[in-house]
Parts: C-alpha cells; sequence; structure tokens
C-alpha cells in the first residue's frame, strides 16, 4: 500500500504513481479534507492496465495516445478543441515531447501542468482563466504544450498556487515577450518539481 493515492479527472482514486489528476485527493478546493473513502474506490492496477493507464508504459498506451495528440491538434498548437481523453496517459506524453524521466528520488511524480487543466471551484477558475489567456496569446498551448508541463511530486494544486502562477505570468507577460513567459514557466516549474512553489503564496 503506498502512502498517497492520486484522484484523476474521471474521478477514480489510485495508487499507481504518474498518473493525470489536478487535485490534491486529500484536500477540497479551501483546504479542507474531502469526505472520500480511498480504499472503497480504488481500480484494481490491471483494469488501469487494460484502459492504457500502465505506469510503466508500453507500444500500445504510447500509441494510442498519440493517437489522440494528433486528433487534438498536435503538440505545439496554440489552442486545443478537444482535450485528451480522460485515461490520456501524461506522463508518456511528456516522455514524448522531451521531457526524459522523472528524477529517481522524486515523490509520487505526475507530468503536471504549471497551469492547471481544471479547476476546483470559482476563484480558481479565474485564475486559470487568466493564466491560459496568457499562455495562448503567446502560443503556447495550456493542455499540450511543452513549455506548461513538467514532472513534479503530485501535490500542491491548491487555488494559493494557481495565483501564485497568475501573478508571475501577468508580471512575465507585461514584457510583451514569449521568451520572457516561457522563462517565468520554467522558473514556476522548478518550483512545483523541488515543493517550493508554496514559497511563493506563503
Amino acid at each position: 500500500m503506498g502512502t498517497s493515492v492520486t484522484l484523476a479527472r474521471d474521478g477514480r482514486l489510485t495508487l499507481d504513481h504518474d498518473t493525470d489528476s489536478d487535485s490534491d485527493a486529500s484536500f477540497s478546493d479551501d483546504g479542507g479534507p474531502a469526505a472520500t473513502t480511498a480504499r472503497s474506490r480504488l481500480a484494481p492496477t490491471e483494469a488501469n492496465r487494460k484502459r492504457g493507464l500502465n505506469p510503466e508504459g508500453d507500444d500500445k498506451t504510447v500509441k494510442r495516445q498519440r493517437v489522440t495528440v494528433a486528433a487534438a491538434g498536435g503538440a505545439n498548437a496554440a489552442s486545443t478543441s478537444t482535450a485528451p481523453a480522460a485515461d490520456f496517459h501524461w506522463g508518456n506524453y511528456l516522455r514524448s515531447i522531451g521531457g526524459g524521466e522523472p528524477p529517481p528520488d522524486m515523490e509520487t511524480p505526475h507530468a503536471h501542468h504549471i497551469v492547471f487543466k481544471n479547476s476546483r471551484g470559482a476563484r480558481m477558475g479565474a485564475y486559470l482563466d487568466e493564466s491560459k489567456a496568457i499562455l495562448e496569446r503567446h502560443g503556447i498551448d495550456p493542455v499540450l504544450g511543452r513549455e506548461n508541463l513538467v514532472w513534479a511530486p503530485n501535490k500542491n494544486h491548491k487555488t494559493a498556487a494557481a495565483r501564485a502562477v497568475r501573478d508571475a505570468l501577468v508580471a512575465a507577460d507585461k514584457t510583451g515577450s514569449r521568451d520572457a513567459v516561457a522563462a517565468a514557466l520554467a522558473q514556476l516549474g522548478k518550483h512545483f518539481a523541488d515543493g517550493t512553489i508554496t514559497t511563493l503564496y506563503k
């Protein structure tokens, strides 16, 4: 039994690492405990593999995700009209666009969107809308763009983190430079990866 769980986009809770998540399983939007019993909702690992969620990855999973990306317009599209399916394997996707492997000592690594894909409340949604608009203005896809993806521990998906990201991107956007926005994303990615993102909103 692992020491943490992942709440995936489709509502599943799983012990597998490197899965798709935009939320901390133990926290609600306001930081309070979520009323969820993990054990009763965990899907068997074999079932996850059949759905293309094998954490180790295989040719079938990679082929499946490439078809999904192609249908969505490619990794460098300025905007995405169709989001990847709920069983899309973000870890394999990050590897396929040059993200390499997560650091071996990183706890519960996952392919993390610096500007979160999904909102968990109205306040977070407002911050994400601002951040996504900035990325799109500079030709960076908020969902599939390499600049917005990084390996990070599966935590810190909080409203305060979304606000810190928005603030950094607003400052970079004032320069009018895509390079400045990309550099801000890179710095934010490091903060998420090493856990220091919390220093930006404490």
